[in-house]
C-alpha cells in the first residue's frame, strides 16, 4: 500500500509506513502522546488511508513540516509506534481503537526501514524533504493525498 501526494511543488508516492511512522513519532515525542494536537494536518492525511483520499493546505502543511523537523536529529533508538500501526503490520484485525504510542522495542517487531539507521531522520526524514517540496515555498494551495 501506497500513498501519492502531490501539491504545488510536484509529487511524491510513498509506502504507507513512511507517514505512519513519521505521525506515530509526532505523536509520541512532540504531542505528548495525544493524536493531533499540535499537527494537526499531518494526522489529516490518513484520512487517504480510510477514504481514498484527503486535501489539506499547503500552508499549514508547510508550517508543521518544519516544526516536525525536530525529530529528525533525534536517535533512531527513539522510534515509537502506535498501537494501529503495529495492528497493520502484523495483521491483526479489526485494528484497536487505542492510539497510544510506544517505543518500537516494546513491541518487538522488526523494522526493515530502520536498519542501520542513526537518526529517526534516517528513517523519515527523506520523506520530509519530499513533503516541503511539494509544498513549496509560498502561498496556500491544496496538498491532494491518495492511497494507491
Amino acid at each position: 500500500m501506497s500513498l501519492i501526494f502531490s501539491g504545488p511543488g510536484g509529487s511524491t508516492e510513498r509506502r504507507w509506513i513512511t507517514y505512519a511512522l513519521l505521525r506515530d513519532n509526532l505523536q509520541h515525542h512532540l504531542e505528548d502522546g495525544e493524536p493531533g494536537s499540535k499537527f494537526p494536518t499531518i494526522h489529516a492525511l490518513a484520512d487517504a488511508l480510510s477514504s481514498v483520499k484527503a486535501t489539506v493546505s499547503s500552508k499549514a502543511l508547510r508550517q508543521e513540516i518544519e516544526r516536525a523537523q525536530a525529530l529528525c536529529a533525534r536517535p533512531a533508538s527513539d522510534l515509537a509506534l502506535s498501537a494501529r500501526t503495529v495492528a497493520v503490520i502484523s495483521h491483526r484485525w479489526p485494528m484497536p481503537d487505542d492510539v497510544a504510542t510506544r517505543p518500537a522495542s516494546e513491541w518487538g517487531i522488526d523494522l526493515p526501514m530502520a536498519h542501520g539507521a542513526e537518526t529517526l531522520g534516517d528513517v523519515f526524514g527523506g520523506f520530509l524533504e519530499d513533503l516541503q517540496r511539494i509544498v513549496g515555498t509560498e502561498g496556500d494551495a491544496p496538498v491532494e493525498v491518495i492511497d494507491n
